[in-house]
């Protein structure tokens, strides 16, 4: 039954022996070898010397002398290999015995965290930089509050009715973030939340659908017209196996912005194409190009605007970098590539994982 274990399992396993000067590998099983890109054979009576940086197979020296002393270590590592590939692992290691009770060496397991640790560092980052960027909006959002209620003296009815309903509408604001960051707990950073485990999603029900009805009265007041004659998202179902929630995020900023800078009465389109074993969705608006300069530098950076569009609607400038950070993290990538008539052109290229 252990031997079907450690054959199965996607951890790590592995024994090391301690010669009265290093701790080397008795057992490996093959997801270990792999994670080192070596075998099991390779492994055998080796240390980590030989396969992590010096500083590393230091610092993994002394978990192995804490562990061999009765510590159970229970911690995620950041190990940076010879080739210089890095990794976050979450590490267990405790004492080796035999059958008498005493200590020859250390068994422990590892899982690969790297994808989690890339992902909440994403999503962390996103909202320090959302919450940066709104700090001084909500100084003033504070002061028109006390304006309202009369701290600076009265003011006439009408004005305290307008000022009633800016101090709203911040609120709302206010309400959106909790919302969103609800949203990110959702998201999980277990492996069980991530891709290859999500039950599939109906792409166009349950993320471009909601989406486009979440900004309904923006899409109404514009008269924009929603395109789906090619790719007919969502007239054709297109199931993916994927995370629900990093995909409605994408499309949502993608979306978002496509309503922003189409003009009165302006198209948005959204297709997608299957190819070579990958999906391709595209967002397509036929407002103001983007200029070449910012395609090339900002376009996908954090706190850049084109200069050209940025009297046409306001932003944070963070939006496109989450989104394309987020499509990275599932597989996959983001990229602009304009229309022949110049008009704004968003791929987003996801794998089929079936």
């Amino acid at each position: 039954m252990f031997e079907s274990w450690v054959n199965s399992t996607t951890d790590s396993v592995f024994y090391k022996m301690f010669d009265g000067k290093d701790f080397r590998y008795r057992f490996v099983n093959k997801v270990k070898a792999d994670r080192f890109r070596t075998t099991p054979e390779e492994m055998f009576k080796k240390t980590n010397s030989d396969f992590m940086s010096a500083k590393d197979a230091e610092i993994a020296y002394e978990e192995d002398m804490r562990a061999y002393n009765g510590e159970t270590i229970n911690c995620i590592k950041k190990i940076v290999h010879i080739d210089g590939r890095v990794e976050f692992s979450s590490i267990v290691k405790s004492q080796w015995k035999d059958s008498r009770g005493n200590v020859f060496g250390i068994l422990g397991t590892a899982r690969d965290v790297t994808r989690q640790m890339e992902i909440e560092e994403c999503m962390r980052t996103y909202f320090s930089e959302t919450i940066h960027s709104l700090k001084t909006k909500y100084i003033g959002y504070q002061v028109l509050r006390l304006i309202a209620n009369g701290r600076y003296g009265a003011i006439p009815n009408t004005v305290k009715t307008r000022l009633d309903g800016i101090t709203c509408s911040f609120s709302d604001v206010e309400n959106m973030l909790i919302e969103a960051l609800a949203r990110v707990k959702s998201l999980g950073f277990e492996e069980k939340k991530l891709g290859l485990d999500e039950a599939p999603v109906d792409v166009g029900l349950q993320i471009i659908d909601k989406v486009l009805s979440s900004f309904a009265s923006e899409i109404e007041e514009k008269n924009i017209f929603i395109d789906n004659t090619y790719g007919s998202i969502p007239e054709k179902q297109v199931f993916l196996k994927i995370n629900a929630t990093a995909l409605y995020s994408i499309f949502e900023n993608l979306i978002s912005n496509a309503i922003k800078y189409v003009q009165f009465g302006g198209v948005i389109a959204i297709g997608y194409i299957i190819k070579d074993g990958k999906i391709i969705f595209n967002v397509y608006n036929n407002g103001p190009g983007i200029s070449e300069e910012f395609q090339r530098n900002g376009l996908f950076e954090k706190f850049q605007r084109d200069e050209g569009t940025q009297n046409l609607a306001e932003g944070t400038g963070i939006g496109l970098y989450h989104a394309k950070k987020m499509a990275e993290l599932l597989g996959g990538s983001l990229i602009h590539e304009p229309t022949n008539d110049n008009h704004p052109n968003f791929l987003l290229t996801l794998p089929i994982i079936s």
